[in-house]
């Protein structure tokens, strides 16, 4: 798959165009473990009650800001958050990352004999036992997504897993709040606070830092 297949459709290039700022396709994908551990499973828990009384009856929206290769929408599968019809959005800035997205998804599917079928490389359907996902790899930066007006509409479900410590927090928010559906929820884990700690401390370390 082409990078420049993310140009056209749903998908929309970001602001500026350049690949290869961002991480690795490989190095997310080994992360993904220690994330799995990091996550706080008790926030888990409340996340997946709070969301079905959130939703109701209705087919579950979902978007994710920087979403990488798709190991937070695999994480969301396989840990059972959805039970139900939904609508999937992962974005990012790079295509890069979209095109390893669909293969790393397209692989994972299928180790976990799942039905994953592409109408497009930008719009796939999963189906499990339990739930039934349209998924959409859309092709832009977080400050081009908030500021779009499109079919999409608004959502029950945000999520920011290592993102929102890069881009301007306090522009960014109420803009991502503003997409949610009323008593809608926001999930941003991992947030950089700008420091490196090493501890205990011993003697050299500012030194060294």
């Amino acid at each position: 798959m082409s990078k420049d297949d993310f140009s056209s459709g749903r998908a929309h290039r970001a602001i500026g165009g350049e690949t290869g700022n961002s991480f690795h396709p490989g190095y997310l994908a080994a992360k993904k473990s220690i994330d799995d551990r990091a996550l706080n499973h008790h926030v888990w828990g409340t996340l997946r009650q709070a969301l079905s009384q959130t939703a109701g009856n209705e087919p579950v929206n979902i978007l994710e800001i920087g979403a990488g290769i798709g190991t937070m929408f695999e994480r969301i599968i396989d840990r059972e958050l959805l039970k139900r019809s939904a609508t999937y959005v992962a974005t990012d800035s790079d295509p890069d990352q979209l095109v390893a997205a669909f293969k790393y998804l397209s692989q994972w599917a299928e180790k976990r004999h799942y039905s994953l079928s592409w109408s497009s490389q930008q719009h796939g359907r999963l189906s499990t036992a339990k739930a039934d996902v349209s998924l959409i790899l859309d092709l832009a930066s977080v400050e081009e997504f908030v500021d779009r007006s499109d079919s999409l509409g608004s959502f029950h479900l945000i999520i920011a897993h290592a993102v929102l410590d890069l881009v301007d927090f306090q522009v960014v928010l109420p803009q991502l709040f503003s997409r949610l559906k009323n008593n809608g929820l926001a999930y941003f884990t991992c947030n950089f606070d700008g420091e490196t700690l090493f501890l205990p401390a011993c003697d050299g370390d500012e030194e060294i830092i």
